[in-house]
């Protein structure tokens, strides 16, 4: 829903980008929904191989049936043709030249936003970004409680889970949709650093706290307990609290074999059939 609309309509805009098509030795297939930077409906995707002999390997193919022969050439014997028909109005209406644009635009505002966030003091990109996506980090205040102002602003950011490669961080999908709106979006994401810088020392203590006690669960936690520590963080019931911080907080400090059992409860709760 990427790669493929980016890099090959960047490509065609003037962007110098590395090889990464089938002009690459190695890459056999090629795949790209539709529906983000196609602008297209959801449900409809494009699946390219290099050969023949690949593409063969995608098929179904069924001749000892009672019925009839039967070859799919997906992996939905039946499918819906709506998604197909919104993706090939929107290639029409957009066309090569529309796409071009899109993206000379969208890399603007990349531009944009990223001059601005470096320009506000604490900010710091991870890598060095080529395409729309745009993901960095603070140096001192907590991202996930900068992602809760911003949406109180009136803005969602994706929240990132720390890993051995990169710490904690706020992420960016650039798309024509935020064209004229990075002004505003930079003056209100330097109001939520300082909203947080102000409440810093008391949320942080809480967050500490609350981690610590969860962890000392987790060498004996069992299903009732589990239950009990979901609930008293607000995830149960298929709810979730107004402000993530806390619980992002917790998903990025404990280890995986616990944060795995507490999200697949939360999904069973989500969706058990309440009284």
């Amino acid at each position: 829903c990427i790669g493929a609309f980016v890099l090959a309509f960047n490509r065609k805009a003037g962007y110098s980008l590395p090889p990464f098509d089938f002009s690459v030795p190695g890459v056999t297939s090629i795949s790209m929904d539709l529906h983000k930077y196609g602008y297209a409906a959801k449900g409809c995707s494009v699946l390219l191989h290099r050969t023949h002999e690949v593409r063969k390997s995608q098929f179904f193919v069924s001749t000892d049936w009672t019925g009839y022969n039967a070859i799919n050439t997906t992996i939905l014997s039946t499918k819906p043709g709506g998604p197909v028909a919104g993706a090939w109005t929107a290639f029409n209406y957009f066309g090569q030249e529309g796409y071009i644009k899109i993206s000379q635009d969208t890399m603007l505002s990349t531009e944009k936003f990223i001059e601005g966030i470096m320009s506000i003091e604490g900010f710091y990109m991870l890598g060095k970004p080529i395409t729309p996506l745009v993901a960095f980090a603070h140096e001192k205040y907590d991202v996930f409680q900068i992602a809760d102002e911003m949406k109180s602003l009136g803005w969602f950011l994706t929240s990132q889970l720390s890993s051995d490669v990169a710490p904690a961080n706020l992420h960016l999908t650039v798309t024509m949709a935020h064209k004229g709106v990075e002004d505003d979006f930079l003056r209100d994401l330097a109001t939520a650093v300082e909203n947080v810088k102000k409440g810093f020392r008391l949320r942080k203590l809480k967050d500490d706290a609350t981690t610590t006690i969860v962890k000392k669960l987790v060498s004996n936690m069992s299903a009732e307990t589990l239950g009990k520590v979901s609930e008293k963080l607000g995830i149960s019931g298929g709810e979730t609290p107004k402000k993530l911080a806390l619980i992002s907080r917790l998903l990025d400090e404990l280890p995986n074999d616990v944060t795995q059992p507490m999200l697949l409860d939360f999904m069973s709760d989500f969706y058990t059939l309440k009284d």
